[in-house]
């Protein structure tokens, strides 16, 4: 029998056969995979970016996340050690650069496979000192002009921002609503949220959620962030992340819906399933004799 003694056992480092660094470069935001000690094992130009210094994926490669966690924040190493597989969980923390300045970020962590998780961080720190002070102008300001300013950081956000109406009519469609679903804000406004985007699988559901919350205030879709996948204006769909917030009653009665499209994520984790399945049938069905050792030197797995 052949045995590999060099392969330890399975998962340590990446999965064979990926193009990670491609991977995770489908992210608009800072990308990583880490293992359950949160190391980094591949990161994204973004995330080079975010680092400044000219730091390059060799650099960060192998190092700790958790190292540029800003001391007295723990938010990182707190969400990890609670996620579960198939679980996303969210959180807040500030990391610092290699410059020494600090930056808020939001991030969403998920497992990838045993040993294996993904980590995206957004930062929002411009975002939230340009929120700030649009906040802080419109206490001086009428309320006209302070709608017209919440409009604005609402198109600032990069996920998609739609408010409804009690009966789930559009009444306020952000950029990033546009970008994501192909409607304009002329064409969504006033239209009923389950004819645009929602699909037809879903509607009846999605319509007795808010009618339910309308007549109880008792959330279901309502105060959770929950998965879905939701239909753009050619047809397709994406997978996506939903929080719904809701203020007032009766009425006047208004739906915040908040949409973080899932898709670069969707599709690294469809990847590492087969990637899995690969392994799996190469493993099983090879030709010779192949052991899978641990760094002790004990047999893991034969085949």
């Amino acid at each position: 029998m052949g045995v590999a003694d060099d392969l330890p056992s399975r998962p340590v480092g990446l999965a064979a056969g990926l193009d990670w660094p491609r991977m995770l470069d489908l992210f608009a935001d800072a990308a990583a995979v880490v293992d359950d000690e949160l190391v980094l094992l591949e990161v994204n130009a973004v995330m080079c970016a975010q680092q400044q210094a000219r730091r390059r994926r060799e650099d960060l490669n192998g190092t700790r996340l958790t190292a540029y966690e800003v001391p007295g924040h723990r938010g990182l190493h707190h969400e990890f050690s609670q996620l579960k597989a198939g679980e996303i969980r969210r959180g807040e923390t500030q990391l610092q650069r290699a410059d020494g300045s600090v930056i808020d970020v939001e991030f969403t962590a998920t497992v990838l496979s045993s040993g294996l998780n993904m980590v995206v961080l957004r930062d929002m720190t411009a975002f939230r000192t340009a929120r700030e002070s649009e906040l802080a102008e419109s206490r001086a300001l009428g309320a006209a002009a302070q709608l017209e300013i919440s409009r604005g950081v609402l198109d600032a956000s990069v996920d998609a921002y739609i408010g409804l109406d009690a009966d789930g009519h559009v009444l306020e469609w952000n950029r990033a609503a546009f970008q994501m679903f192909g409607w304009t804000t002329e064409e969504a406004t006033g239209q009923p949220l389950t004819e645009l985007v929602v699909t037809a699988d879903q509607r009846e559901s999605v319509l007795q959620d808010m009618r339910h919350y309308a007549i109880t205030g008792q959330p279901e879709l309502v105060g959770h962030v929950s998965a879905h996948r939701m239909r753009r204006n050619d047809g397709t769909e994406l997978p996506v992340e939903l929080t719904v917030t809701a203020i007032g009653s009766g009425p006047q009665l208004r739906f915040h819906v908040f949409i973080r499209d899932m898709s670069a994520l969707s599709a690294a984790q469809a990847a590492l399933r087969g990637s899995d399945a690969t392994f799996e049938a190469v493993f099983a069905n090879a030709p010779i004799g192949i052991a899978l050792v641990g760094l002790d030197g004990s047999f893991q797995r034969v085949n």
